[in-house]
């Protein structure tokens, strides 16, 4: 009777799935507790294949019942940046550089506003934001992109970034 149960749920979820069509073979998705690109899309199950190639088969009615997230559902994406620098650096230097990386990079869109801007003042840090528009396509190279381009121009400026001490006491 249990089994029966779950498999008329995983039966409605996947004509719920098919009929109202929230994603589509192609796209990448996060639900149900896992996330991928969705390879099919049946009555029982939809398979998606994660970033790491692994094949994960989610029953449709879990599916169904959660909330979806379609990465790929616009042709554009927004990246967002935490950066911290050492709390006596000074801030519009820091805007500056970190400007200047994105407004560089190749696949940030232009014609969309690049925000950067510095955020609060930690015990340890200060702390600056950046978002920016990229196309779906690019998100993730921009991502490591920029992480890596900010920590050259920093070091090449000599913007320290701070790094949480911890002191040992010697006991006799």
């Amino acid at each position: 009777g249990l089994a029966l149960k779950g498999s008329l749920s995983d039966v409605a979820g996947g004509i719920q799935i098919l009929v109202s069509k929230p994603f589509k073979k192609g796209d990448f998705i996060i639900a149900a507790g896992t996330e991928g690109a969705v390879q099919k899309i049946s009555f029982l199950y939809t398979i998606l294949n994660s970033v790491d190639n692994k094949k994960i088969i989610v029953p449709n009615g879990k599916l169904s019942s959660s909330i979806v997230t379609t990465v790929t559902a616009n042709p554009q994406r927004r990246a967002d940046f935490l950066f911290f620098t050492d709390k006596k650096c000074n801030i519009d230097k820091v805007r500056e550089v970190l400007f200047d990386v994105v407004n560089n990079h190749p696949s940030v869109l232009k014609d969309k506003d690049i925000f950067v801007k510095f955020a609060k003042e930690t015990p340890i840090a200060s702390e600056f934001i950046v978002r920016v528009w990229t196309l779906k396509e690019n998100f993730r190279d921009l991502n490591a992109d920029i992480q890596e381009e900010v920590k050259k121009r920093f070091d090449k400026e000599g913007i320290r970034i701070p790094y949480q001490s911890y002191e040992i006491k010697k006991y006799l």
